[in-house]
Parts: C-alpha cells; sequence; structure tokens
C-alpha cells in the first residue's frame, strides 16, 4: 500500500475540519441560533467583561466614547464601572439601581423594573432572561454573513422590530460561533442615534460576591429617588 506523506495527511484533515465548520455555520437557522444562545446563556450564573462604547448620531460628527467593567450575576445583580471619559457607577443590589458620578457627589435611584424598562439595551448585555425573551418575541431576526470571511469568529446578526414597534429601534447582534455568547452589539434608533459596544476579555461564570453590587452610601453623596 503507497503511504500519504505525513504533510499531505495534516492538510487533507486540516481541509476536513475547516470544511465541516463552515458546513456547520452555514446550516445555523435563526431558530437554531436562538436556541444556541438560550443554552449558553441558561448555563451562565454570571458574567464578566471589559467594553468600549461609542455613541454616534446623524446630526453630528461628534463620537462620544466610553469604557469599563461590566458585572452580572443571575438574576439581577448588577455593576457597571465606567472608567473613561469620567468614573461612573452603575449598581443594582437586586433591587435598586443607583447610577453614581463621583464628581458631582450626586446619585440618582431607581427600581429595577424602571430601569431595566428604559436601559433595554444594556440589559442585552446580561443575557438575562428577559432580555432574551424580548429579543425573540419583539424582533425579527436575519443572519448576515454565515460565510463572510471578515467576520469568520462570529455570527452576525440583523434584527428588526416586529409588530411595527419602531420606538424600539433595530438592532445588530456579533453571536460567537464558538460559545455563542455576545462578542458585539449595536443599536440604531429612529432619531439618527446609535450605540455600539464591544466586549473584551468576557468571563463565564466568575465568582463574584454579593458585597460587589451594593452601593455604599456616603453622607456627601446627594442621592435622588425616582419612582
Amino acid at each position: 500500500m503507497t503511504s500519504i506523506p505525513f504533510y499531505k495527511q495534516l492538510t487533507a484533515t486540516l481541509v476536513l475540519l475547516c470544511f465541516g465548520f463552515l458546513a456547520t455555520a452555514a446550516s445555523m437557522t435563526v431558530e437554531g441560533l436562538k436556541a444556541e444562545m438560550k443554552k449558553s446563556y441558561q448555563a451562565c450564573k454570571s458574567i464578566q467583561f471589559n467594553y468600549a462604547q461609542s455613541v454616534r448620531s446623524t446630526m453630528s460628527n461628534e463620537i462620544r466614547s466610553s469604557s469599563g467593567t461590566f458585572y452580572f450575576k443571575s438574576p439581577n445583580l448588577l455593576k457597571i464601572e465606567q472608567k473613561s471619559p469620567e468614573q461612573q457607577w452603575i449598581v443594582c443590589n437586586g433591587n435598586k439601581v443607583t447610577v453614581y458620578t463621583p464628581r458631582f457627589k450626586q446619585a440618582t435611584r431607581y427600581s429595577w423594573e424602571a430601569w431595566a424598562e428604559g436601559n433595554f439595551f444594556l440589559l442585552c448585555l446580561t443575557g438575562s432572561k428577559e432580555s432574551l425573551e424580548k429579543l425573540e418575541k419583539g424582533y425579527q431576526w436575519t443572519i448576515e454573513n454565515k460565510e463572510a470571511p471578515e467576520s469568520f469568529e462570529c455570527l452576525e446578526v440583523h434584527l428588526e422590530p416586529a409588530h411595527d414597534k419602531i420606538e424600539n429601534g433595530s438592532l445588530r447582534l456579533w453571536v460567537h460561533r464558538a460559545d455563542f455568547f455576545l462578542r458585539k452589539i449595536e443599536w440604531c434608533g429612529e432619531n439618527g442615534l446609535s450605540f455600539t459596544t464591544d466586549l473584551k476579555d468576557l468571563i463565564v461564570n466568575p465568582e463574584l460576591k454579593k458585597s460587589l453590587f451594593n452601593f455604599k452610601e456616603e453622607p456627601t453623596v446627594e442621592i435622588f429617588n425616582i419612582k
């Protein structure tokens, strides 16, 4: 029997592996993607990542950028530490959400329900049950780049509001093909405003102490309660 040189065997193996991966990605359906995302996030009890966010408007050439670290522990413990352009914290202890800007020595406090309703874009980053359900039921999904080489690691998914809910705006998600966690999200409103957030250094199920999600009140901080 004629033997095949090792390098040719290796090349053939790599080709088969790559072909298999591309075939799997190309055959991914919207329903299949939703199921994989749900499975990944259901197994995720906590998540941590660094983020870089940019805000753009069609009314201006200005781009506002911010960055920091995001922590979330199911079902609704949340902390967002914005580090630039200036310090700001968003902290939820499971009941109340406190938004604090150290420079002003002022904090605004909301109920979790009220804050989540007005900040759906940020809630999507958590992969929480309520955010996934809203994405699944409230939007029409289209996978746009099943075979695009420039976005090989992620599936790019375009979401348009269903039932003419124009006020929700449209979304674009970049979902990693290996673990089905978000790596990037973009929201575009009808008012010309858009938010783009890149997720970096993602850690799934880190050990996060409950004390991380407590806002320590100080006598010098003025707190405004919003009903």
